[in-house]
C-alpha cells in the first residue's frame, strides 16, 4: 500500500507506473520504504553507494540501503526533519 496516497488512488501500482514514477512511499508489514529515484540534495545512486550498507529482507532479498549521514542530508534538503 502507498502512504500518503488515497485509499483507491488514481493510478495502477503495477510495473508500468514503478517504471514511469520518480518517488513512491509504502507500507508494508516489514517496515515504511520509501523508494526515490533521485534524491534531493544529492546527485544520485553513484554518490550514495560507497556509503550504503546491505540489509537483507524476507527471503533473502538483499538491498542498499542509504547510510544515516546521507539519509540526513537528503532529509534536510527538502526540510523534513
Amino acid at each position: 500500500m502507498t502512504r500518503g496516497a488515497p485509499a483507491d488512488p488514481p493510478f495502477r501500482l503495477d510495473a508500468e507506473s514503478l517504471y514511469r514514477g520518480d518517488s513512491f512511499t509504502f507500507s508494508t508489514a516489514a517496515g515504511d520504504p520509501d523508494i526515490l529515484g533521485t534524491p534531493a540534495g544529492v546527485s544520485g545512486f553513484h554518490e550514495l553507494d560507497p556509503a550504503a550498507e546491505d540489509a537483507e529482507l524476507d527471503h533473502g532479498l538483499r538491498v542498499r540501503v542509504a547510510a544515516l549521514d546521507d539519509l540526513i542530508r537528503m532529509k534536510r534538503a527538502v526540510g523534513r526533519p
